[in-house]
């Protein structure tokens, strides 16, 4: 019996033991565990980002805008008289000096009107060189006292009539003839026959009767002009005479200068946009089978009246400034800042903003020439945090990993940093 009682006893005492060993290597474990989890938390992780070097260069602003090619001078041809047009002597896209005849009416019924006109003139002329004859003899009757006072009145009124009715009939040869001349149509200004809405045999309105049909439209296309449309808050930037570039569907890769010759004095309460107009030169199409002045006498032009065009106004521009992309400036307007590599860590700048062409931005103050600055992976940076500069290659390789990941609905985290996202 005390045999048995003394092998239970080992047994517990080696049981004991056992425990014991067990227990201080879980809790030596555990305290490894801790420190180690401890001084990981004081240790953060490098973040991995992409950095540049920051240079000098130019920096332009410009305004982007939209708008339709116009003829500089354009004038729209009326009849004054109605009738039938007998003659046309010009064609659409003809080049016609100021003056130049253009059509002419059917004019037999105003000519006749002019000879009637004449003829009436020489009829009160006539009368009056006989009432002048008439009235000089009566005058010296009358001073002799052998003509009453009321019927030399009478003679003398006659002749003064006369007068009236050659000024009358001169009137009317003058307004016959006008009516004449207004069968030849002729052209307003030096240009291009840009539209032609008549032809031989077609019924001619008089402009007063409708001015709605008008017979031809000439334009001076050796210059043209766009009329944009400018926001209120860009209107302060807009000057004459600043320079400008325009781009057209029709020659993509070709670009044509101007300069902004006017700009519109009010605002409209609507759109908040003034109207700005854009001035162009329009070259000559070449054509190299007919030579130059054959080119010219042909007056075929580049740019076409309604065409759609592109037109770029610079409104700023400076050279060897600090530039940098926009989207590496982060905060709000005043606060803006930046994040430079330095010793290892990102080094928080605030910086001070220049012109800004919505692509690139200035900086004036904040950064100097040669700084790293991060231009990838800005937006998970703390100041003074550890990061770790990584080769362009491997950050894109990354955002397409994210991207993919992010599109079967999973969760991207940096190897580096656990929990902090994905490259942005």
């Amino acid at each position: 019996m005390l045999k048995r009682i003394g092998s239970v006893t080992l047994a517990l005492v080696f049981l004991a033991g056992l425990g014991g060993v067990i227990y201080h290597q879980i809790n030596a474990a555990q305290v490894k565990k801790a420190r180690a989890a401890k001084k990981s938390r004081r240790i953060p992780p490098a973040v991995l980002v992409e950095v540049e070097t920051v240079k000098s260069g130019p920096i332009q602003v410009v305004l982007r805008l939209n708008g339709t090619m116009e003829a500089r001078t354009q004038a729209t041809v009326f009849s004054m008289v109605p009738g039938v047009v007998k003659k046309l002597k010009v064609s659409e896209g003809d080049i016609v000096k100021k003056g130049q005849l253009l059509a002419r009416l059917d004019a037999y019924k105003m000519v006749l009107a002019v000879q009637q006109a004449r003829a009436g003139r020489a009829m009160a002329r006539v009368n009056q060189a006989q009432m002048k004859l008439t009235y000089r003899r009566m005058k010296a009757l009358y001073k002799q006292g052998a003509l009453p006072k009321a019927q030399f009145d009478k003679v003398e009124a006659g002749y003064k009539a006369a007068g009236l009715q050659v000024s009358q009939a001169n009137a009317g040869v003058g307004l016959a003839g006008s009516q004449l001349a207004d069968a030849y149509i002729r052209a307003p200004i030096a240009g291009t026959v840009l539209k032609k809405f008549m032809s031989l045999g077609d019924l001619s309105s008089a402009a007063g009767m409708m001015k709605t049909s008008p017979l031809l439209i000439i334009a001076d296309v050796s210059r043209l002009k766009v009329r944009v449309h400018v926001v209120e808050k860009d209107l302060g930037r807009v000057h004459v005479g600043q320079p400008a570039s325009l781009t057209v569907d029709t020659y993509p890769g070709r670009t044509f200068r101007g300069r902004v010759t006017e700009i519109g004095t009010m605002v409209d309460p609507m759109t908040r946009t003034a109207e700005v107009t854009v001035e162009i030169s329009n070259p000559f199409r070449e054509n190299k089978t007919i030579g130059k002045k054959a080119n010219q006498e042909g007056g075929d032009r580049l740019l076409k009246v309604g065409m759609f065009a592109r037109v770029a106004v610079r409104v700023g521009e400076r050279k060897s400034v600090l530039v940098v992309p926009r989207d590496v400036v982060l905060g709000a307007a005043g606060s803006e800042h930046v994040f430079v590599v330095q010793g290892g860590k990102a080094r928080r700048r605030k910086v001070v903003l220049g012109l800004n062409d919505g692509k690139r931005v200035e900086i004036m103050r904040g950064l100097r020439a040669g700084d790293r600055l991060v231009v990838l992976g800005q937006r998970l940076l703390r100041a003074d945090e550890p990061v770790r500069v990584a080769a362009a290659s491997t950050l894109k390789a990354w955002g397409k990993q994210a991207g993919e990941s992010s599109s079967r609905g999973q969760t991207v985290q940096t190897a580096s940093e656990p929990g902090r996202g994905a490259v942005p």
